[in-house]
């Protein structure tokens, strides 16, 4: 056995340890994080399982320095079984320039034999933001029970750890909104956008990752929607009079909706265009156009019909919405039937490869109109609009959870926070923070000119904080 395991035995004696020495664990350390750049330094503690950490004499410690050529990631270390405890808490502490990472285990002894506990400080922990329910760790697979029963336990074998770190979409952690858990966020401080209460519908809002530039369209003129463009100073601005945004504005033709990329080169906007320039002959239903630019301060190249595996001609496309990582375009699809909107995803294996067929989503459609898909930077949250309210509402704003994107996500739930007597529909949109939400609202009842009498809707904006 090396320096390491023999240092910390050593240290475990002085506290108490049984004549069995043979009944101990062997723990292995790993880590993604570069040794020494991003991660200098471990310290190990061995505490009683269920102690609280903070207040409890360690039974056990120890540091190791990973500037020295002999610590390298994996390391192992031995920890025989004290004769006060019979089950203990591992805790180790990652330090270096990425700052701290931290992982644990509890569990407990094989009698006369060597127990094998495998670590692993993450790095998608700290870069994907990871939160975890009170009392599990993160660790290689995301959220984890740090608990190993004694049945789980294995016998060492005397091999080196295989440490394989599963794909961020694997990932389990729970869904937040603004960094807080589903039992704590609210949606409080509703307010109407400047400039957007007019005899028009005003839909489909979208802000940018600049967090200051808002888009929407503006339903009037014989039903013709155009895109527009609103920008304030900094959050707690009011936003100035809206613009038509020059990027997208054909004439005579309706553009609907839009999704600019973080960087913004990428836009994902639906339109009834029939060609990527040309306002002759527009089409009866949206469909979703794509452009690009090599950088902010140009203007976009000419657009292309998104198309897919399964693209039908004359179908209904709308309310584009692009994953951070640009491999997942969420959006609502109605085949030939305007009534019965549904949302769908498209997913390819790289940004230079092709989308493949639509995924319905499980437990999000159901028999009536579903659409604006907004979700929160994990993809573990998704907000959207829905009919299945029924009544005399057209549509209220719902949302449901997973906890990886390799699960279906949960059955929806209306969000009594905004939902109002007033329909709640036309595509809600997260801000890229996930801390505010943006989301038309029919608020105003408009006689003049119509027959009958109409309500049309304004945008309104929310700001995600902690319940009370």
């Amino acid at each position: 056995m090396s320096n390491r395991y023999a240092v910390l035995l050593a240290t475990l004696v002085a506290f108490g340890c049984s004549e069995q020495d043979s009944t101990q664990l062997l723990v292995w350390i790993g880590s993604d994080y570069t040794v020494p750049e991003q991660i200098d330094s471990l310290k190990v503690s061995i505490y009683p399982a269920g102690a609280d950490t903070a207040a409890t004499e360690a039974l056990a410690e120890h540091e190791f320095d990973l500037t020295e050529a002999a610590n390298r990631l994996p390391l192992s270390f031995g920890v025989l079984r004290p004769s006060s405890v019979d089950t203990i808490e591992i805790k180790v502490v990652g330090s270096g320039k990425m700052g701290s990472a931290v992982t644990r285990a509890e569990t407990g002894f094989i009698s006369e034999k060597v127990g094998r506990v495998e670590l692993f400080l993450a790095k998608h922990c700290q870069e994907q933001k990871l939160v975890c329910n009170d009392g599990d760790r993160c660790g290689i697979t995301g959220c984890e029970s740090p608990e190993i029963a004694q049945s789980e336990l294995e016998e060492d074998d005397g091999s080196t750890p295989n440490y394989q770190v599963p794909p961020v979409r694997s990932l389990r952690a729970l869904p937040t909104l603004c960094g807080l858990k589903e039992d704590e966020w609210s949606f409080r401080n509703t307010m109407v956008v400047e400039n957007s209460q007019t005899d028009s519908f005003e839909l489909n809002p979208f802000l940018a990752a600049d967090g200051n530039t808002l888009y929407y369209s503006r339903l009037a003129d014989g039903n013709l929607a155009s895109i527009l463009e609103a920008t304030r100073s900094h959050k707690d601005a009011p936003f100035g009079p809206p613009t038509l945004a020059p990027h997208f504005a054909l004439s005579g033709v309706s553009q609907a909706t839009i999704f600019l990329s973080k960087d913004g080169r990428q836009a994902y906007f639906s339109s009834k265009r029939s060609s990527p320039s040309s306002s002759a002959n527009p089409r009866e239903d949206y469909q979703i156009w794509q452009a690009y630019r090599p950088n902010p301060e140009q203007s976009f190249g000419e657009p292309s019909l998104l198309r897919f595996p399964d693209f039908v001609e004359g179908s209904h496309e709308n309310d584009p919405f692009l994953s951070r990582d640009g491999l997942r375009l969420y959006f609502n699809t109605s085949e030939g039937d305007v009534g019965k909107q549904d949302i769908v995803m498209l997913e390819r294996p790289s940004l230079s490869e092709p989308y493949g067929a639509k995924i319905y989503l499980k437990n999000i459609n159901s028999a009536t109109n579903e659409d604006g898909p907004t979700l929160s930077a994990d993809e573990r949250v998704i907000i959207f609009s829905s009919e299945k309210d029924g009544g005399d509402r057209v549509a209220s704003l719902y949302y449901a959870t997973r906890h990886s994107l390799d699960e279906d996500f949960s059955v929806p739930k209306p969000i009594s926070d905004l939902n109002t007597k007033y329909s709640e529909s036309g595509g809600p949109a997260l801000s890229w923070d996930g801390c505010e939400l943006f989301f038309p609202r029919a608020d105003k009842l408009v006689c003049e000119g119509t027959e009958p009498c109409e309500w049309v809707s304004s945008i309104y904006y929310s700001q995600v904080e902690r319940k009370n």
